[in-house]
């Protein structure tokens, strides 16, 4: 995810009825420095830390396209996946042409398991970006769990085009070709998948159950 910084938040006027520990946070030095902290918490995987610093923030700061993101980077990290979804919703609502923030909400309703609204957000994001690789994927594995293989091998497809050299989309796409009964299809994307990483278990797998089987 890449890293804001505060130039935008220091665009927004400071809510004057804030609660204590948010008004302690509302001078400008402050803020800064609660901003630049939470920046080096995330960097350094400090997510808990992060979230207690932003939280100070996002109160101060409600419509900062930058804050919901980072805040909700910092709990999807904590796989804290319904308050990341929550912030990643603002994100859309305050900036609705973002890709990026179409895409995390998407990757949050996957670990949801709400698929339908998966397959919303990742369509949104594709609308926004068609080329968004991680959409694509993501697009995959919600229609997958849908059963709607047709529609997952299409997008795991192209997210192979996108990046060939990841083994796991070629993986999720044997998974996808397997369940189409497209065999032969499904043992050469195992295989491929196997030949960029060797120890790819869900290749390793897809293609032990596929060659043990009688034709």
């Amino acid at each position: 995810m890449s890293i804001p910084t505060m130039a935008t938040a220091r665009a927004y006027k400071v809510r004057r009825s804030s609660p204590t520990s948010v008004a302690q946070a509302a001078k400008p030095s402050n803020q800064r420095a609660l901003w630049r902290l939470a920046l080096a918490d995330y960097r350094n995987k400090r997510f808990q830390s992060a979230v207690d610093r932003l939280e100070k923030l996002v109160p101060i700061y409600p419509n900062v396209y930058d804050m919901r993101i980072l805040l909700g980077g910092s709990y999807f990290e904590l796989k804290q996946y319904a308050p990341a979804m929550q912030q990643f919703q603002q994100a859309t609502q305050i900036k609705p042409k973002s890709a990026a923030a179409w895409r995390l909400l998407g990757a949050s309703h996957n670990r949801l398991k709400q698929y339908p609204k998966s397959i919303v957000a990742f369509s949104q994001a594709l609308t926004l970006a068609p080329n968004n690789a991680d959409a694509h994927l993501g697009l995959g594995v919600a229609y997958y769990n849908q059963k709607q293989s047709t529609k997952a091998v299409k997008h795991y497809k192209r997210y192979t085009e996108l990046r060939p050299q990841r083994a796991l989309g070629h993986a999720y796409l044997g998974d996808a070709y397997r369940r189409t009964k497209q065999l032969e299809a499904a043992i050469a994307a195992y295989q491929k998948a196997l030949s960029i990483d060797a120890n790819n278990a869900i290749a390793k797998q897809g293609l032990s159950n596929l060659t043990a089987r009688p034709r």
